[in-house]
């Protein structure tokens, strides 16, 4: 029986796999591996999870060290301006990178980097064979300038590149147009299986806990982070109140992925939301098992992100659900619905935006969504066109260096 080609998917430093803390690359790469255990012998390169599970994966695990813990507190503190935030990043992931490279030891065949082209000298240095996969989750290859010429070079040591929308790869092709042919868009996929209408059982649950009863309930799931825009979703639903009085907008989520100590921007959106304190609930981080309840009991989830997001998951989760979505004209969030879809409003427009929400929550009936997820955005079919291509290309290089095959 021919041997498996051996692969490693290589998380960024900051969260491990299992996605025991949370985070939406984590998550999605765990399923991943899982999916593509059947086809190649598949090691997951992360911090380490505490945990054992019993997956058929194998893992090495990057320990954080005091020094890695410091960079870490000081790239949190500063703002995106600041040098040292970048100084401090670029420690953290050359040490991860550095120990996650030593580790791999030219043994594998395919390594799929994630979201982190830093990482990829040094992958490159310790595994010269290897075929190099680079997956960007997020435009990073092209949002500071001051780094182009590096990822130039960082580039030209990659395979490949993945993009999760058509939206970041335009980004990276306009930049950097020689390689236009290495940048292939490969939309993310969700567990269509978990992401399912709950029922209303589940729903008087949900709408019971967080003192809803029949009012409109409104949703947002996601970081508390500015680019997010929740301060926007706050001033729009000033607006919905006017009519729809009770209506409850439940904001869950935290600053950081399992973490509920408040930031000055947090306490910004406590006291904005202050004005309407009886249309809003703050619920806090909520374990990635308990959110497809929520979405099932929603009557409307909104996504009103202010930055160009690459491609909202949470978006695909609740249309999964069953449940309409008001999302922002931004990024790659769009390319998840039909063109002419009727619930896109302005970003950072608070008065479109609750118009929009408002068309949503005065509608009768709603165009159902959720076999449009099953039929493009399922994992298992994101899964299935990752092994494709990563066996086709595989396949091609190895006969162009074997002609005599």
């Amino acid at each position: 029986m021919k041997a498996k080609l051996k692969l490693a998917e290589v998380v960024p430093e900051l969260l491990p796999v299992p996605p025991v803390k949370g985070g939406a690359v984590e998550t999605l790469v765990y399923d991943l591996a899982k999916l593509l255990s059947d086809k190649f012998d598949v090691t997951v390169v992360s911090r380490p999870s505490g945990t054992k599970p019993n997956d058929g994966l194998s893992y090495i695990n990057i320990p954080s060290t005091r020094a890695d813990r410091l960079c870490l507190s000081i790239k949190e503190r500063l703002p995106k301006s600041n040098p040292l935030r970048h100084a401090a990043k670029i420690q953290n992931v050359y040490q991860y990178s550095k120990k996650a490279a030593q580790a791999l030891g030219s043994k594998f065949d395919i390594i799929h980097i994630h979201n982190e082209p830093n990482m990829v000298p040094l992958m490159r240095k310790f595994n010269p064979r290897s075929l190099i996969v680079l997956h960007m989750h997020n435009d990073h290859l092209v949002e500071a300038p001051l780094f182009r010429m590096r990822y130039k070079r960082i580039l030209r040591n990659v395979d490949l590149v993945l993009c999760v929308s058509n939206y970041i790869r335009s980004r990276i092709i306009g930049t950097y147009p020689e390689f236009r042919k290495r940048c292939i868009t490969v939309y993310n996929g969700i567990d269509t299986g978990v992401f399912c209408p709950k029922g209303r059982t589940s729903a008087l649950k949900v709408r019971r806990k967080y003192n809803i009863g029949d009012s409109k309930m409104i949703l947002y799931v996601g970081r508390l982070v500015p680019d997010k825009g929740v301060h926007i979703l706050l001033e729009a639903m000033k607006q919905v109140v006017k009519k729809y009085p009770d209506a409850k907008l439940v904001i869950c989520g935290s600053s950081w992925f399992g973490r509920n100590s408040k930031t000055p921007y947090q306490r910004l959106l406590e006291e904005k939301g202050s004005a309407i304190a009886g249309n809003v609930v703050f619920t806090g981080y909520v374990d990635h098992a308990y959110i497809p309840g929520l979405y099932s009991a929603a009557d409307v989830f909104v996504c009103p992100s202010v930055w160009n997001e690459p491609f909202a998951l949470v978006s695909l989760e609740a249309m999964s659900c069953g449940t309409p979505v008001v999302i922002t004209k931004v990024g790659g969030i769009p390319e998840a619905v039909p063109e002419n879809y009727p619930y896109l409003a302005a970003p950072g427009d608070p008065g479109d935006l609750a118009k929009k929400i408002v068309s949503v929550l005065s509608a009768s009936k709603h165009k159902p969504f959720r076999e449009r997820m099953r039929m493009y955005y399922d994992k298992r079919r994101f899964a299935k066109k990752v092994e494709m291509i990563l066996m086709e290309f595989w396949r091609s290089r190895h006969e162009n260096n074997n002609p005599g095959l």
